[in-house]
C-alpha cells in the first residue's frame, strides 16, 4: 500500500484548530480511509483537475461535493463556501 495521501489543507499555524484531515491510503483500485474529520480545506486546484482529468476510480468529484468509495466505508463532502485568500473550498458532511 502506497503511503497515506492527504487530500485536504492544512492552514499554516493552524495546530488542529478548526479544520481537519482527510487521508486516504490506496494501492491500486483499492482505497482505505485512514482519518477523516468533519470539516477540511480543499484546493480549487484539486476540485478543477479532478474535473478535467478525471479521478481514481473510488473517488468522485463533482463541483459540489466530493465523494469516496472506500474499502472501509463511503464518506461524503459537500463542497461549501468558497475562500479567494486561500483559494480552496471549506468541504463538510452533509446535514
Amino acid at each position: 500500500m502506497t503511503a497515506v495521501t492527504d487530500l485536504a489543507l492544512r492552514l499554516p499555524g493552524d495546530s488542529g484548530g478548526s479544520y481537519g484531515r482527510f487521508e486516504v491510503t490506496h494501492d491500486g483500485p483499492r482505497l482505505v480511509v485512514d482519518r477523516v474529520d468533519p470539516l477540511v480545506l480543499v484546493s480549487r486546484a484539486l476540485v478543477v483537475q479532478s474535473l478535467r482529468e478525471g479521478t481514481h476510480p473510488g473517488v468522485e468529484i463533482t463541483p459540489c461535493r466530493i465523494a469516496v468509495n472506500a474499502a472501509n466505508g463511503y464518506c461524503v463532502y459537500r463542497l461549501g463556501r468558497f475562500m479567494a485568500f486561500l483559494d480552496c473550498y471549506e468541504a463538510h458532511f452533509p446535514d
